[in-house]
């Protein structure tokens, strides 16, 4: 009777040891996929930040004024760098899954400044197309230009100005909140591993360099 059960126990042990060895791969590999989304989630949180801080040093502004309030055109190439949702949906069963919320505030916060800045684009060339549009001063030194023109138009044009910078100060500012507040709580996942994290709001030439 004991001989039988021997090989049986031994059997058993040694499928349960399979078993767990097996299970202990799969939870290692799923953290480290946790691991890999949450980097993948910084770098496009910090990329569209930089294409956001970029604005003001292309006209060189400071960045507390409005760096659309002038008529010359914005040639920037955004980020095209977006979250994936599908590698985060561990936040919903998470200790803060208002996070996902968050992260997709920041992220349409983002993209609806990209687009107010193409539609302000779009009804400056409408201006200057204008016949009625007139060219009082033109510095080509700096771009700048003085003009008037119908005042439908200057008015759309003055409104979009005002829409446009206020979408990228409400886009920095949900950006900003959304990576602090990643950033604890990925660390506190994460504490011995690599994160993404900006003390301050570094210039954008020293983003791309990082």
């Amino acid at each position: 009777m004991i001989e039988f059960i021997s090989p049986l126990a031994g059997a058993f042990f040694g499928a349960l040891a399979a078993f767990l060895s097996e299970a202990l791969r799969r939870k290692r590999e799923e953290k480290e996929k946790r691991y890999e989304a949450i980097l993948s989630t910084q770098a496009a949180l910090l990329s569209q930040a930089n294409s956001m801080l970029s604005i003001h040093q292309q006209i060189e502004a400071a960045p507390a004024t409005n760096p659309f309030e002038n008529l010359k055109h914005m040639l920037l190439r955004f980020s095209q760098q977006t979250v994936d949702f599908h590698k985060l949906t561990f936040l919903a069963s998470s200790s803060a899954p208002y996070l996902l919320l968050d992260i997709e505030v920041a992220q349409e916060s983002f993209r609806f400044a990209v687009d107010m800045i193409d539609l302000r684009n779009k009804l400056l060339d409408k201006f200057f197309d204008d016949p009625r549009t007139e060219i009082k001063e033109f510095s080509s030194s700096t771009g700048q230009i003085r003009a008037s023109g119908d005042p439908r138009l200057t008015m759309n044009l003055r409104m979009a100005n005002e829409g446009a910078f206020k979408a990228i100060l409400h886009a920095q500012k949900s950006n900003k909140h959304t990576r602090d507040c990643f950033y604890a709580f990925a660390k506190k996942k994460y504490p011995k591993k690599k994160l993404l994290f900006v003390a301050e709001e570094a210039r954008p030439t020293q983003l791309r360099n990082r």
